[in-house]
């Protein structure tokens, strides 16, 4: 299972997904930015474009998404300037700057796992802005503090899944009984191919 711990967003609430909505995400390559797609092509979003080097992209069109290469900002950033109305951020420092361009102005960045970090630091602050309209969420608070809402989300997770609009790749699976016995040697595991990164 992969869990991101933190998330900082401009304001409070989830944006209403439609098939005009248009989403950017900055790393297409990673397990994270691969479900963050298939979760806005769940959603309903109209066009997902994901930022990612050319060996990847195969994989990207398989899930559904507009692949965009790392070397190339001049050409797709005109493009995509002020259209997105979701921009999910999991880098930070090195890609902040073509998420903010290509965020509309009505849109939402949202920064993840790493990117969290820059954009609460005092230059991510000062350069974007954020600090007068974040809005923070702690996975592991939440799931202490809001367990409803994490119950609810969570279900959405596994109804996904269970319908087969979400398919992450599966490494390894066992009971919920066998966890606190499990041992897991990752020194005999079969590296992921960099088109399906790995999901544990």
């Amino acid at each position: 299972m992969c869990l991101l711990t933190d998330v900082c967003t401009e304001s409070e609430g989830s944006p209403d997904i439609g098939e005009k909505t248009k989403v950017y995400i900055s790393r297409g390559n990673d397990a994270v930015g691969q479900a963050a797609i298939e979760l806005a092509l769940a959603a309903g979003a109209g066009s997902v474009y994901a930022r990612a080097e050319q060996k990847y992209h195969t994989h990207l069109k398989k899930l559904g998404a507009v692949p965009l290469s790392p070397g190339r900002e001049v050409d797709w950033i005109e493009l995509l300037r002020g259209t997105a109305d979701i921009v999910i951020d999991s880098v930070g420092q090195l890609t902040m700057p073509s998420s903010v361009a290509v965020k509309g102005a009505g849109g939402k960045l949202v920064c993840i796992g790493d990117a969290v970090n820059y954009c609460m630091s005092p230059m991510g602050i000062l350069k974007y802005g954020l600090v007068s309209r974040k809005h923070s969420y702690n996975l592991l608070h939440d799931m202490a503090e809001n367990v409803n809402d994490f119950r609810d989300d969570i279900m959405k997770i596994f109804v996904l899944l269970d319908e087969k609009k979400i398919n992450p790749r599966v490494s390894q699976s066992l009971q919920l009984t066998d966890i606190k016995s499990v041992k897991v040697d990752y020194r005999h595991m079969v590296p992921p191919k960099p088109s399906n990164p790995l999901l544990v």
